[in-house]
């Protein structure tokens, strides 16, 4: 059986940590891009390490040698410009697949002038021009964000939602489909939007994590103003801040888009459930 070989970029990353191993266990050869070679240990072993930056192109088409699919997911106010240079890479190389992980609500209107959607749309753009067999995975909010945004000195969790709806994904799900996309059949050309099965407030998931870690924790709907200078404060960029408060708003108003039944089409098992993620974690909801 030929196996193909996997390069997994952001291995280190929230999804690439889950995903490597997965793909490990499942008979892929796998190989983790990385710019610190040092970091990928933690993930395990049965996979080769490639030392790469996606700011630097020339670094690129080494570690893809050989590579018959790729994994590509990146952070940051130039997704477009990093995801760019990977897929250029793999133009006239041996990959044959490329899936890209990009963001939910691309195309709602309350996105159209976001940063961060337009660099996710123009990657997207980019990737199916590229020749190359593709799929895009669009991720809900990561049910890993939550405990960034808890105040442990006053209990809180300080979010202008409001009493507004999202649906917390497990980023475990996340990799498991793209597991999926990776080594089944018939995803080329596909768009998955992936999300956990709850349609929660985050009054809702504040009351779950009180009960499961018996701390009270309270929900404060703070003023959007007063969230972006704090976001700005600890180093965001004005971009990214400003994108994060859009978000927030769209939740208030109630226009995000319930679950998906992704997870159960590809997988044939439900998503993990609010619940089931916190019980996993609770160790990142504990005061620092």
């Amino acid at each position: 059986m030929n196996r193909p070989l996997i390069l997994v970029t952001g291995a280190t990353g929230t999804i690439g940590s889950h995903l490597v191993p997965r793909l490990v266990a499942r008979g892929a050869r796998v190989r983790a891009l990385v710019r610190d070679p040092r970091k990928a240990h933690a993930l395990g072993s049965g996979f080769d390490i490639a030392t790469a930056d996606l700011t630097k192109p020339d670094t690129i088409a080494p570690a893809l040698a050989g590579v018959d699919k790729l994994f590509v997911v990146s952070n940051g106010t130039n997704i477009a410009e990093l995801e760019g240079n990977a897929f250029e890479a793999a133009r006239g190389s041996s990959v044959r697949h490329i899936v890209k992980i990009s963001g939910r609500q691309l195309d709602a209107a309350f996105m159209t002038n976001v940063p961060l959607a337009i660099n996710q749309r123009a990657a997207e753009e980019h990737l199916r021009s590229t020749g190359i067999d593709w799929t895009i995975i669009r991720p809900a909010t990561f049910a890993s964000n939550l405990p960034k945004w808890i105040d442990h000195a006053e209990g809180a969790l300080r979010l202008p939602v409001g009493e507004g709806r999202d649906t917390p994904t497990d980023p475990a799900d996340i990799a498991d489909v793209a597991v999926e996309t990776l080594l089944g059949d018939d995803h080329a050309g596909q768009v998955y939007e992936v999300t956990g099965p709850q349609f929660l407030t985050y009054r809702e998931m504040t009351e779950r994590i009180t009960k499961a870690t018996g701390t009270e924790l309270t929900l404060v709907d703070p003023p959007a103003e007063e969230v972006y200078r704090g976001l700005i404060a600890a180093g965001m960029p004005e971009t990214q801040a400003r994108g994060v408060l859009t978000y927030f708003e769209a939740v208030r108003q109630g226009l995000v888009d319930p679950p998906t039944d992704t997870v159960a089409r590809l997988l044939g098992r439900e998503p993990h459930s609010f619940d089931e993620w916190l019980q996993d974690h609770l160790a990142e909801f504990r005061r620092p």
